[in-house]
């Protein structure tokens, strides 16, 4: 068997295409050449993906921990089948250092021994198990100064604020989709790289916009369903005197938003799509069912020191951090 770099060698079916396209890896916990063994301890599944086995549980009169194990036993790794998701996970190596994954669970090979509880508040599953990665597998060792539950919360979604800094430089109004941790995040880098722009928040729940309005996060909120685009057009319309934002980070973790966050963005506008729930060729013909100028761009969780430049969000920002940790911390 030739070994490389992505562990393609992994993937059984179809054999030798990259693991997140198989549908079955190999997931015996014997590392090969180049690979590192983790003790597995908790699995942080994406919020679509956690959200849509939790519904399947209730339809069905299962438990999450059922379908978890039935994915796993199939598929040799935590790929949704239904949302194309997964997650990230917590562990040790062999030498006792704590690390977290930096790279979807939908490509890490995984082997359960058992599910000892499930998190609902928090989209966790604390098991015992074991995972493969492969030499290009991104980790990151857990911080000492802050709690591990905060930093794994960071670490999901930190790819979002790296991207922020990069683009709101110049955005004017820049509208947050979604106003969870990752909204939370975004918003703080878009404060620090770009003070004068203008913060839009929309959310389901009232109360992530009034924790992002006691951080000093946004400058307008309005609770909505963003899978109603004629809403959120109409509201942004109106608070920018129909300038529309220049700037959108669709955040949340529910499917069909995507006309919302094009609707929302100015001709000539950006849309970032971070949620794991957004359909490509959705927001592709929509933009141009609605004859929209802009450019659509899908959030990457890697970029060059993305994870230092999330943690160091909190670390500045005693406010953001005291919320992280009441919120997601141990």
């Amino acid at each position: 068997m030739q070994l490389d770099e992505f562990g393609c060698y992994r993937s059984l079916e179809p054999a030798g295409v990259l693991p997140q396209n198989s549908w079955k890896l190999d997931n015996t916990p014997e590392p090969r050449p180049g690979e590192k063994l983790v003790s597995v301890e908790v699995l942080n599944v994406d919020a679509s993906s956690f959200h849509q086995m939790r519904s399947q549980a209730q339809q069905e009169s299962r438990r999450v921990e059922e379908i978890v194990w039935e994915t796993v036993r199939t598929r040799g790794k935590l790929h949704n089948p239904v949302t194309g998701s997964g997650g990230m996970l917590l562990g040790s190596l062999p030498d006792g250092q704590r690390i977290a994954t930096l790279v979807s669970l939908t490509l890490t090979p995984l082997q359960l021994e058992a599910i000892h509880r499930v998190d609902d508040r928090r989209d966790r599953i604390f098991v015992s198990g074991q995972a493969i990665l492969f030499p290009r597998t991104l980790y990151c060792p857990l911080p000492a100064d802050i709690s591990e539950g905060a930093a794994l919360a960071v670490l999901d979604v930190a790819g979002a604020p790296a991207h922020a800094a990069k683009l709101s430089k110049q955005a004017r109004n820049v509208l947050l989709v979604g106003a969870g941790k990752a909204g939370l995040l975004t918003a703080s880098a878009v404060r620090r790289e770009n003070p004068p722009a203008r913060l839009l928040a929309v959310d389901a729940r009232k109360e992530n916009l009034d924790r992002m309005a006691r951080l000093g996060l946004c400058d307008w909120s309005r609770v909505m369903d963003a899978r109603q685009p004629l809403e959120a057009f109409r509201a942004v319309s109106e608070t920018t005197a129909g300038q529309l934002a220049d700037l959108t980070f669709n955040l949340v973790d529910q499917p069909e938003t995507e006309g919302a966050s094009i609707l929302a963005t100015r001709d000539g506008g950006t849309v970032c799509f971070f949620s794991m729930a957004t359909s490509f060729a959705r927001a592709a013909l929509t933009a141009e069912g609605v004859a929209r100028d802009l450019t659509l761009l899908i959030g990457s969780g890697y970029r060059p020191g993305w994870t230092d430049y999330a943690l160091g969000l909190l670390r500045d920002d005693p406010r953001l951090r005291e919320c992280f940790e009441a919120d997601y911390g141990d």
